[in-house]
């Protein structure tokens, strides 16, 4: 259909009509009604791109020409996101060029209609990221009533860029979340158990801050987690039992903390891994018997162990299983021949 199609000009007042059974409150009872749908005004809305975004909301000019910027941060592109059209910033590596002020209005504003914002520094130490002078609660929570407005985010990229204080609880009530990355930040404190409710995240990566406390048990709750990154921060306790629970988790990371106790059996149910690394600890116990199996993890092509306080293979359980292959269970024979051969130099390999 063109642009220029007019159903009146053609001779109709409609492009499509549809015949309809309406309910009306109390006894009117059902009747039949007549939906006409136009096209014309939908056509003459998406070729004016400064319309609200409410508006095109309602005709589904939604296309990502429209909706997304990327590049630098410019000030008509957060014009535009604060008049609701753009909805998706990714802007990664690029300069704030002293925007952090009218990146606060537009995460703050009342019904933020912002779904991503990528502004990720870049790792290049010759070419240091500009900073945020402000905390990530700063940042992201209004000052007068400490509401958090821009819960429709679904994509948080904010690494590298200098934010501290700890991370705030409100994040919690972004239940459409499904990227959180916020690693290489001064970032303080537990890991709130709010959390929990961002169930449709599939990463989390809070790496290389200076996070405290312990793993929540509530994390398990992340049920389509695919990457669950934690590592480099002064994380305590042990690892959940709950994390059994992820049977999506493909990355496994949680090395360079301050982890202790033995590692869950539950892990075992996570069969999608790929890489696991739970180095440079204060892990202790044994590997569970179970992850001998190839068929527990199939896909696993990484898994470290290295540098933690007292990590054994089997302490003394390997004996029992040889007993049970020499009493002819076929199974156990076949885990014996692969945990001999080369898991003990693959799965704990150092480094």
């Amino acid at each position: 259909m063109s642009p220029d199609f007019d159903a009146v000009r053609s001779g109709g007042n409609r492009d499509v009509l549809l015949n309809v059974w309406l309910h009306l409150p109390g006894e009117m009872g059902w009747m039949i009604a007549e939906l006409q749908l136009h096209a014309k005004p939908l056509f003459d809305l998406k070729h004016d791109l400064h319309v609200l975004y409410k508006g095109a909301r309602l005709l589904g000019a939604l296309e990502p020409s429209m909706i997304e910027h990327r590049g630098q941060l410019t000030d008509r592109a957060i014009v535009r996101a604060k008049a609701g059209v753009v909805r998706y910033l990714k802007c990664n590596h690029g300069t704030l060029a002293g925007r952090q002020g009218l990146l606060q209005e537009l995460l703050q504003q009342g019904d933020c209609p912002l779904l991503e914002l990528s502004i990720a520094g870049n790792r290049d130490e010759d070419r240091p990221a500009e900073l945020f002078h402000c905390s990530l609660h700063e940042l992201l929570i209004t000052e007068d009533k400490q509401l958090l407005m821009c819960s429709r985010l679904r994509v948080l990229d904010l690494r590298r860029r200098g934010l501290h204080g700890s991370l705030p609880e409100k994040l919690g009530t972004c239940t459409e979340m499904t990227t959180l990355q916020l690693g290489y930040n001064d970032i303080a404190g537990p890991i709130p158990r709010a959390f929990k409710f961002m169930t449709k995240l599939t990463q989390l990566a809070i790496n290389n801050c200076n996070l405290s406390g312990e793993l929540p048990e509530a994390l398990g709750s992340l049920v389509h987690l695919q990457q669950l990154s934690l590592d480099g921060n002064q994380l305590t306790g042990q690892i959940p039992e709950s994390f059994g629970k992820l049977k999506n988790l493909q990355h496994l990371y949680l090395y360079n903390n301050q982890l202790e106790g033995a590692i869950p059996d539950s892990l075992a149910n996570c069969k999608k891994l790929q890489a696991v690394n739970l180095a440079d600890n204060r892990l202790s116990g044994v590997v569970p018997p179970t992850w001998l199996a190839e068929a527990t993890w199939p896909d696993i092509e990484k898994f470290k162990l290295s540098n933690n306080k007292d990590m054994r293979l089997d302490g003394g359980r390997l004996k029992e299983l040889q007993q049970s292959a020499a009493g002819g269970d076929e199974y156990w024979k076949r885990v014996l021949a692969k945990s001999e051969d080369d898991w003990r130099s693959c799965a704990l390999k150092q480094g």
